[in-house]
């Protein structure tokens, strides 16, 4: 008997919503990726040199908070949220849902915009020599961004599903 059985027709590869799995686990790691970085840039100092170079910013946040550099009080309170927005995106990092994307997009664009102001902020009363935290804010936010890259064409592929 020469038929073909019906498991003939199924192709030997991966299964459909394997490649689309393996998405939603690497866009989990990196929004995980990031929030580290940034937890870890909150305990480090920005910078190698100048009036708040030994400082890490939460240290730094309490400095400013006293009125002892020329930039804005309000900044030592702001220095405080970056943490908290890291935590809540690594909390969030392995849940899935339109409404987590949210406020994940959320998080991510105010940390961004938050960490990369203070550091053009920092860079203005310390010098212009950017230390490892510095290099971890703009790492946190290319992590970021790729999480959301990824994220974006896991919820492309399920609308097109």
């Amino acid at each position: 008997m020469s038929g073909t059985s019906p498991t003939d027709t199924v192709p030997h590869g991966p299964r459909p919503g394997a490649d689309r799995r393996r998405r939603e686990l690497l866009g989990s790691a990196l929004w995980a990726a990031a929030a580290l970085a940034w937890t870890i840039a909150m305990l480090v100092p920005w910078f190698r040199a100048g009036a708040l170079s030994h400082l890490s910013p939460i240290e730094a946040g309490g400095a400013l908070r006293t009125g002892v550099a020329s930039i804005p009080v309000g900044a030592g309170f702001v220095v405080l949220l970056l943490p908290l927005a890291s935590w809540v995106l690594l909390a969030l990092a392995p849940a899935r849902g339109r409404l987590v994307l949210a406020w994940r997009l959320l998080l991510w664009l105010a940390s961004t915009v938050v960490g990369l102001g203070l550091v053009v902020l920092g860079s203005s009363v310390s010098a212009a020599t950017y230390g490892w935290g510095a290099g971890l804010v703009v790492l946190a936010c290319l992590l970021g961004g790729a999480a959301l890259c990824c994220s974006t064409l896991v919820r492309r592929e399920q609308a097109e599903a």
